[in-house]
Parts: structure tokens; C-alpha cells; sequence
């Protein structure tokens, strides 16, 4: 394993590890804003975070890509065998780094779980305010042969709903 090599996947790694440290921050930011129904600033978030999966996606790539050029696979064994090859010296901070990043996936993908499941809930509601103030499910809805929506009964007045 060449020290160029093994340099670049340790600076690829530290790259990781600060774009998954951002993906935290959004993702946190994100729960914040489905907390707050704060749609128009969500919609931005999420933008963001697209852009962010996008750049994890080539990072990841290109640490793959780096791994092979040494002779590893592309998985938890080669990073360890990446790991062990590496200089005493640098070693022990390189498996921190890799722990890190682990944990770190471990979280967004915990963190996304719990924003799903928020959006999830929010949407449900969402739903059954529209029940109330139509006062029918929109299931039930359906379009008739002149391509009007024709709902199985008329809709409520708010103020009974």
C-alpha cells in the first residue's frame, strides 16, 4: 500500500466525516421544521440535504475507488485491512475516524427514521383535517363521466367541522 494512497483515503475519510456531520445538522434542522410545520423552509432544507446525498455519493465513490487502487475491497474488511496497514503512528486515530463515521451513519439513518415517521403523523393529520372540513374522506372521492370531482356527500361548513 503506497503512503500517496493510503494519504488520499485518509483525507477522503476526513471528508466523509465532515459531510456526514452536516448531514446531522440538516437532519436536525429538518425535524425542527416538521415540528413547526414550517413547510416553505422544510422545502429548502430538503434541498439542501439533496445536494448533500448527492456529494456523500461521489465521496463514497471515490473512497471506493481508492480502496481498489490498493488492492481491498470496497467493505468493512477491506477498511480494516486498509487500517492495519497503515503507520503505527497513525493507526489508532484512522480507526477512531472510521468508528466515527460509523456511528455517525448510524445516527443520520435514525434521524431520517424519526423524520419520516414525524412526516408520517403530520401527514395523517393533515388528512383528517381535510376529512373534517370536506366531511367525507377523500378516498371516497371520484370524478364523474364529465371529469367533475363528485364527493358522496356535500362539504361541511368550517364552522361544523
Amino acid at each position: 500500500m503506497t503512503t500517496t494512497a493510503s494519504d488520499a483515503t485518509l483525507t477522503a475519510l476526513r471528508q466523509t466525516n465532515r459531510l456526514l456531520t452536516r448531514m446531522e445538522q440538516l437532519l436536525e434542522q429538518q425535524y425542527q421544521y416538521l415540528l413547526a410545520r414550517d413547510m416553505v423552509s422544510l422545502e429548502q432544507e430538503s434541498s439542501r440535504l439533496s445536494g448533500l446525498i448527492e456529494e456523500l455519493e461521489i465521496d463514497a465513490s471515490q473512497r471506493n475507488q481508492l480502496l481498489t487502487s490498493q488492492g481491498l475491497t470496497t467493505d468493512m474488511a477491506g477498511m480494516n485491512q486498509w487500517i492495519a496497514g497503515l503507520p503505527a503512528e497513525v493507526q489508532d486515530d484512522a480507526r477512531e475516524l472510521w468508528t466515527t463515521i460509523r456511528k455517525q451513519m448510524v445516527r443520520c439513518r435514525e434521524m431520517n427514521l424519526m423524520n419520516g415517521r414525524l412526516q408520517g403523523r403530520l401527514r395523517s393529520a393533515t388528512a383528517r383535517l381535510v376529512e373534517l372540513f370536506w366531511g367525507n374522506s377523500v378516498a371516497r372521492a371520484g370524478y364523474n363521466q364529465g371529469g367533475q370531482l363528485e364527493r358522496a356527500s356535500h362539504p361541511r361548513n368550517i364552522d361544523r367541522a
